[in-house]
């Protein structure tokens, strides 16, 4: 699996997970009917301090004719700032990141693991993609500006769809665009969607979420045992 494809897969990790803000955000021509919209997602998402949730994932890459698609469950923990993904039936990539930041993932097929510093991660292209591009669930108006400019809000029937870009300059930045989709009524976000530089479009489709459950500590514990680890 390429940088990548490992960007896409960590596509879903909530805002809060991990990254420094980025700058004051300018602010694009939106509504007030659509920052209501924004609001209210926000609003719902601060009360977030657990989340279990299963998704389903399409890419579609420049070089292939067919969207690959896979699915996956993700667990968050704000208070921690833990974070689990794992995804494919039988699991095939495993992301876990802990509260000092540091990024392990796991590919069980091969018994391979890499686990990243929370420097590391930062300085890298994949830290500038979950740092700047990746969305679901802000804590306050004031985190998202500072990470986004809120671009545009579109009604869609029964959702509205988020459109958001990096704040300031992110050189080398691996996404150009990111959408989110949240239900007009709650302000559940349904969707997040990311256009990458290369062409690449992911769309990654929330099929359940449980909210404010209890999550063993253990579960945000990578276990290692029988991998060959690289550390960076």
């Amino acid at each position: 699996m390429t940088r990548r494809e490992v960007i896409g897969m960590l596509s879903v990790l909530p805002l809060r997970v991990i990254g420094e803000e980025a700058g004051a955000a300018t602010g694009g021509a939106v509504s007030a009917a659509g920052m209501a919209v924004v609001e209210k997602w926000v609003k719902r998402s601060a009360g977030v301090k657990t989340l279990v949730a299963a998704f389903r994932q399409e890419r579609k890459l420049m070089t292939m004719r067919k969207a690959l698609e896979s699915t996956g469950k993700l667990w968050f923990a704000a208070e921690r700032g833990a974070f689990r993904l794992e995804s494919g039936d039988p699991v095939k990539f495993v992301a876990v990141v802990r509260g000092s930041g540091e990024l392990t993932v796991m590919f069980p097929e091969k018994k391979e693991a890499e686990v990243m510093s929370g420097e590391t991660v930062e300085r890298s292209e994949l830290g500038q993609a979950m740092r700047f591009l990746t969305a679901g669930f802000p804590d306050s108006m004031e985190a998202l500006r500072k990470r986004f400019e809120i671009v545009s809000v579109t009604a869609e029937g029964e959702w509205h769809r988020i459109e958001l870009k990096p704040a300031g300059a992110v050189p080398g930045a691996t996404v150009s665009g990111l959408f989110v989709q949240v239900e007009t009524a709650t302000g559940t976000p349904g969707a997040v969607h990311l256009n990458l530089r290369d062409g690449t479009r992911i769309s990654n489709v929330f099929t359940k979420l449980e909210e404010n459950g209890e999550i063993a500590a253990e579960r945000f514990e990578p276990v290692l045992e029988g991998y060959k680890v690289r550390k960076k």
